[in-house]
């Protein structure tokens, strides 16, 4: 490698401003800075061996009280029933079938993200956000050397990701608080 590995998005400075725009309508609901948001992805009915246990993802929201969690994806994988369906967390502001640039923008803003090894976690990266990836056990199925992003892919570049086994609680966020 002659150049960083880690995915790049650019976003326009409208994009950027429309985003800030949505995450200043949020105080209305209480949320007061950018530094207490953290995009979290939610957890689906049906797990697959990247995917931590609701439980888990249910301690992590209420070992950080002071934080207000987003949360992005498609309605369609959302409904109740479907092999896809996902699982309401608590103290979770869910948004559905914004378009991928706006929900980019978005995560430029917040800055941060935790959940699992997911396509939120690399657009994430790509915005040039901090990310707390939560990781299974190593196994023949999940090798970490196929899925981290190691030293190797940033040269010269600080990295913006941490890699938590879920098993191992609590996780302190990255930045914020």
């Amino acid at each position: 490698l002659d150049r960083p590995a880690v995915p790049v998005m650019r976003l326009t400075q409208g994009e950027i401003d429309k985003a800030i725009g949505f995450v200043a309508s949020l105080s209305g609901d209480g949320v007061v800075a950018v530094d207490n948001l953290c995009i979290i992805k939610g957890s689906p009915q049906v797990t697959d061996v990247r995917t931590p246990p609701v439980d888990i993802m249910r301690q992590i929201i209420r070992a950080h009280p002071e934080t207000t969690f987003l949360s992005f994806g498609l309605s369609r994988n959302h409904l109740k029933g479907g092999s896809f369906a996902h699982v309401e967390l608590p103290r979770v502001k869910t948004f559905y079938d914004l378009p991928i640039r706006e929900q980019a923008a978005i995560y430029h803003v917040v800055g941060r993200y935790i959940g699992p090894d997911t396509g939120d976690y690399h657009m994430m990266l790509a915005v040039g956000g901090q990310c707390d990836v939560l990781v299974p056990p190593e196994t023949w199925n999940y090798q970490y050397r196929y899925f981290h992003y190691g030293p190797e892919c940033w040269l010269h570049l600080p990295s913006r990701v941490r890699y938590h086994d879920w098993r191992a609680l609590p996780i302190e966020l990255t930045g914020g608080e």
